[in-house]
């Protein structure tokens, strides 16, 4: 899922959290991915609010990456609406 913070909150979270950790978020607005260019096909997104809290925890389960990639077939394929960079296998 794609998320989002402001530009004053940048510092904040990036005490937070650290690449490549999983995370409990508490806080957070769920709104729709309706950015012209997508970086993921997940229909919602996150955006961080100054309140927004991160608990780390321990959760082996959870993939450290996944991708799937378009083919160029699929990119030539579409349509002004279907502005996709990539898919998220996940959901």
């Amino acid at each position: 899922m794609h998320a989002t913070v402001r530009r004053d909150l940048v510092s904040q979270f990036q005490k937070m959290v650290t690449e490549g950790c999983t995370y409990v978020l508490d806080s957070a607005i769920v709104g729709f991915n309706d950015a012209p260019f997508k970086l993921i096909s997940h229909k919602c997104k996150l955006t961080m609010m100054g309140q927004s809290k991160f608990t780390k925890i321990n959760a082996p389960e959870i993939p450290m990456n996944v991708f799937e990639f378009m083919t160029l077939k699929d990119v030539l394929s579409c349509t002004q609406e279907e502005k996709v960079i990539g898919r998220d296998p996940l959901f």
